[in-house]
């Protein structure tokens, strides 16, 4: 597989979509009870020939606690969906915070997620 860099224009068309899908709960007045978060990424190849994932990361929650839980639910759906690929460092997260999260993200990523 030729793991290449996607082109900015990708990026761009992503997060105008994720905007769109907050213009919707927006127009319909919902944002105090709208919760959502997207993690997404796009394998490529390091210089040293490592599979790197560069993510893109999209959140709306109201605070640090309301981040854990929507994480949380999504890594226990992961979990259940993909249970024998799932990395040692991730199988157990239930006492994980936001900044635990986001240490993993930025172990496990180029740097500092977009």
């Amino acid at each position: 597989m030729d793991l290449q860099d996607a082109p900015k224009e990708f990026y761009e068309e992503v997060a105008e979509k994720l905007d769109g899908i907050k213009a919707i709960v927006k127009k319909y007045g919902l944002e105090d009870q709208y919760t959502q978060a997207f993690i997404g990424g796009i394998y490529t190849e390091g210089e040293d020939g490592s599979t790197k994932l560069k993510t893109i990361l999209d959140y709306v929650v109201v605070d640090e606690d309301e981040l854990e839980e929507v994480l949380s639910v999504a890594l226990t759906y992961y979990q259940e969906m993909e249970k024998d690929i799932i990395p040692m460092d991730v199988s157990d997260t239930k006492d994980w915070t936001s900044e635990d999260w986001i240490n993993f993200i930025n172990d496990n990523t180029d740097g500092e997620p977009n």
